[in-house]
């Protein structure tokens, strides 16, 4: 589970990262070491062996064309499989969790899988850019609030 306190996101010159936008559940389920492939409806290759950070999905912000989020994790993107063949989905649940029997994008369903995840013991907020559904690119981060998120390897 990811508590501590929150930090704010500087708007200041630091490292740039690719953040991955996940839904809350599914986060949660990385986070805690049970689910090691990300189900999604399009492939990528770009961002295999490359650290990505974990975002959770939406949060309604007050100000115009952008939404709140947290980083709540990194981890290493090791390898985008798929299209997923039934048979790869079936014998594939305990890694994507998804209890539905089907694929869940049909014959466009691929697999992000993840190693190496690590949590962060304090939470990093960000604003998000409008229209960023899965990956939001060249995000800067001050390292002092990178070094603050404290991250630790699950299972570790």
């Amino acid at each position: 589970m990811v508590q501590g306190r929150l930090v704010t996101l500087p708007v200041v010159q630091g490292r740039l990262v690719t953040l991955l936008v996940i839904k809350r559940e599914w986060l949660k389920m990385i986070l805690d070491g049970n689910k090691t492939w990300e189900i999604r409806s399009r492939a990528c290759h770009i961002h295999v062996g490359k650290m990505l950070y974990l975002a959770e999905s939406l949060q309604k912000s007050k100000k115009p064309g952008s939404a709140s989020s947290w980083i709540k994790g990194r981890v290493m993107f090791v390898a985008c499989h798929g299209p997923l063949t039934q048979e790869e989905w079936d014998s594939n649940q305990s890694r994507h969790c998804v209890k539905s029997a089907s694929r869940y994008y049909g014959s466009h369903t691929y697999a992000y899988e993840f190693g190496s995840v690590e949590v962060a013991s304090h939470p990093v907020s960000f604003e998000r850019k409008k229209g960023a559904v899965i990956f939001q690119k060249k995000v800067r981060i001050e390292e002092s609030v990178l070094d603050k998120a404290e991250f630790k390897l699950v299972g570790g």
